[in-house]
């Protein structure tokens, strides 16, 4: 955290925002506690983009009715919106994500969560604006691109959705199974490395 304070205190803060407006792209992923004072991603949104571009983290969501892995904070979201970046995509697997109050008018909800969540109503959990001639995706939940997450539901498309839209290019769809290939950990090596008949360590020799 005491980086990201010192780049708050420099001239970092005017390089982005005039970045962006020149053409620049920015991914922010944040924490999903934005309370947390060590959360460095949730400081550069509060203290850097939401004066300029007018967006505010807000708190956690919870949904049991709509979730995985059996637990509630761990929300799916179907809520996708008709912005380009939900092309080909149906839902998404969060780990933990909080939500967003867009103030500013270049904002557009990109996924909200569900109007049944216990914390978070209908509130957008990623979003997306134009600001000059750049474009910025925020989301609240950076684990969602985390491997083996990243292989749950539309994640993998939509992560190609991402890079395809800030880099100003035509929307492609993701090669899966060549994605997966090139990942050092997924949860296909892991289940692979489950079938190998490695030794147990009751049959290792010392």
């Amino acid at each position: 955290a005491l980086i990201y304070n010192r780049l708050v205190n420099s001239g970092f803060p005017a390089m982005l925002k005039n970045y962006i407006k020149e053409g620049g792209s920015l991914l922010l992923l944040c924490s999903s506690n934005p309370y947390r004072p060590n959360s460095n991603r949730s400081i550069l949104l509060s203290r850097i983009l939401s004066p300029e571009f007018k967006i505010v983290q807000e708190s956690i969501c919870e949904n049991p009715r709509s979730c995985g892995f059996g637990d509630p904070l761990q929300i799916r979201a179907t809520d996708l919106t008709d912005h380009p970046l939900n092309s080909n995509v149906k839902s998404l697997q969060f780990f933990v994500t909080s939500a967003f109050r867009l103030n500013g008018p270049g904002w557009r909800a990109v996924v909200r969560s569900a109007p049944d969540d216990l914390r978070q109503k209908s509130q957008p959990v990623v979003a997306a604006g134009e600001f000059g001639k750049g474009r910025v995706v925020v989301a609240g939940d950076s684990l969602w691109l985390a491997p083996v997450r990243v292989e749950s539901d539309d994640n993998l498309q939509f992560l190609q959705n991402v890079i395809d839209w800030l880099g100003h290019r035509p929307l492609s769809l993701c090669d899966r199974d060549a994605f997966l290939r090139k990942l050092p950990v997924s949860g296909v090596r892991i289940r692979e490395a489950m079938k190998t008949d490695s030794p147990t360590l009751s049959e290792r020799k010392d």
